[in-house]
């Protein structure tokens, strides 16, 4: 099978889980600003929680977690609540637990996804070529927010950095690799002009045909 558009990396659920991170922090430094102090909101950090991806790591504790933050009625969590919550589960990766701290400055937010991505790759046992891909081209976009933000001195709210992962993740595309000369061809329109095939399956089309 040859596939030859590329599937956006925004759509990528592992850059989706990466982005909800980025979210629960955003959360916790609008709560900061508004007088209050830095603590993440209980619905922000069990989407975290209840992500594909800390689930992938954590296991039973990520239930067990969600089942204790809903009945004991918990709206805000601080850092430190946070990763005693972790640990009293048995819960015990540095990785992640470096990312429920509150960061000095977005280079340490993005070091700390950067981290939790390289240990999930090394860590999981038959990952599908799609999704290597895709953690492949995170792994890059993560170095290009670095090399973009290293020269900034003035401080960088996490509101524009989640800003700007968006914008980045959305010009990016997870390449598909195949061979276009034998096999299924998986093609837009645009993309089939002046090709001749001996059948054709149109699986849908709005083009006033």
């Amino acid at each position: 099978i040859n596939v030859t558009m590329g599937l956006p990396l925004k759509h990528a659920p592992l850059a989706q889980d990466l982005g909800t991170i980025l979210r629960m922090h955003e959360q916790a430094e609008r709560t900061a600003a508004s007088g209050n102090s830095y603590a993440f909101h209980h619905r922000t950090f069990l989407a975290v929680i209840e992500s594909p991806l800390f689930k992938s790591v954590a296991g039973q504790a990520a239930s067990q977690i969600t089942a204790q933050i809903t009945n004991s009625n918990t709206v805000f969590i601080s850092p430190k609540s946070a990763q005693a919550w972790l640990k009293s589960n048995n819960f015990v990766n540095d990785a992640w637990l470096y990312l429920f701290e509150k960061p000095e400055n977005p280079l340490q937010l993005i070091k700390g996804l950067d981290d939790v991505l390289l240990a999930h790759v090394a860590e999981t046992e038959n990952l599908n070529p799609i999704y290597k891909q895709a953690a492949f081209t995170l792994h890059q976009v993560h170095g290009q927010l670095h090399d973009l933000l290293s020269p900034i001195k003035n401080p960088l709210e996490v509101r524009t950095l989640l800003r700007l992962y968006q914008s980045v993740l959305a010009e990016q595309q997870i390449d598909f690799y195949g061979e276009p000369l034998a096999g299924l061809q998986i093609m837009g329109m645009l993309e089939t002009r002046t090709l001749d095939f001996k059948r054709v399956i149109i699986t849908s089309l709005n083009e006033g045909i």
